[in-house]
């Protein structure tokens, strides 16, 4: 699928030359809730939450952070996700979600014995 978005000029012939064809959201109505699940159904939930689990393990799970534009309207002179939201601890918003890729990189490790690195 990536091929398609970034090199539209090697994808085949044969294929639907109009990408965004291609590259819709899922339906609503299949995505859950994660509320949901907690209050109704915590079986499935940790269903969803070893299978997650059992990607990152396996080297099948990536994270695309799109990450656009100065935070100006901030006040800030560097990209938003440099930005430090006032927290106590100082960190980034960058920083905080490498923190989170990390601890479902431990939880990973620590449910199947390893997990590969999540490419950011």
């Amino acid at each position: 699928m990536f091929t398609l978005v970034l090199y539209p000029q090697q994808v085949p012939e044969k294929r639907s030359p109009n990408i965004e064809e291609r590259l819709v959201p899922p339906e609503e109505d299949i995505c859950g809730s994660l509320m949901e699940l907690r209050a109704n159904d915590p079986a499935l939930l940790k269903h969803y939450q070893r299978v997650a689990l059992k990607a990152v393990h396996e080297g099948k799970l990536a994270v695309l952070l799109l990450a656009g534009g100065q935070g100006t309207r901030l006040g800030f002179h560097l990209p938003k996700g440099l930005f430090s939201p006032d927290l106590p601890s100082g960190r980034s918003l960058y920083q905080i979600q490498a923190e989170q890729l990390l601890r479902v990189q431990q939880l990973a490790q620590a449910e199947f014995g390893s997990a590969k690195p999540i490419p950011w």
